[in-house]
């Protein structure tokens, strides 16, 4: 790709960025998303090949990367597990939403009956520049919050 970084075995390098021209990136690696999620003060503890896990505010997530070692695709995700039927309130979150979603799933504990899945899907078609993956990190973990606030009272 002209005037980008395309993806070779692995993309562990965090492209510097100008003013100008930001650097076009068309993959990531895990190495580069640890560093990314570092860099803005959250932990980063791999747990596969394409398996991150990190936290915020206490609620632990996760970033699986799609398909390793050089990801053109991240999806962020976190459970909650909730007793209570949740399908009115996930269908009432997900309205108006185009980042964030959540969706219900039969839950395997006798005691929480459901779980609220919480994901977002970023791709790396057409390229973005590390400023781009910054912002997705920053828009999920506002996107958790804001979903944590909104089943608080399932919980």
């Amino acid at each position: 790709m002209p005037g980008g970084v395309g993806c070779s075995e692995t993309c562990s390098e965090i492209p510097e960025m100008t003013a100008v021209a930001p650097t076009v990136i068309t993959c990531t690696s895990q190495s580069t998303v640890c560093q990314l999620l570092h860099d803005l003060g959250f932990r980063a503890r791999t747990l596969s090949p394409s398996l991150i896990e990190s936290a915020s505010d206490g609620m632990v997530w996760k970033v699986e990367l799609m398909p390793v070692p050089s990801a053109t695709a991240i999806r962020f995700s976190a459970d909650l597990a909730v007793a209570a039927d949740p399908i009115d309130s996930v269908n009432d979150f997900n309205c108006g939403r185009s980042l964030v979603v959540a969706a219900c799933k039969p839950g395997f504990d006798p005691d929480l009956v459901w779980v609220i899945e919480i994901s977002m899907l970023r791709v790396f078609e057409g390229g973005v520049s590390t400023a781009h993956v910054v912002s997705w990190i920053e828009s999920w973990v506002a996107g958790l919050e804001a979903a944590v606030a909104n089943f608080f009272d399932l919980y």
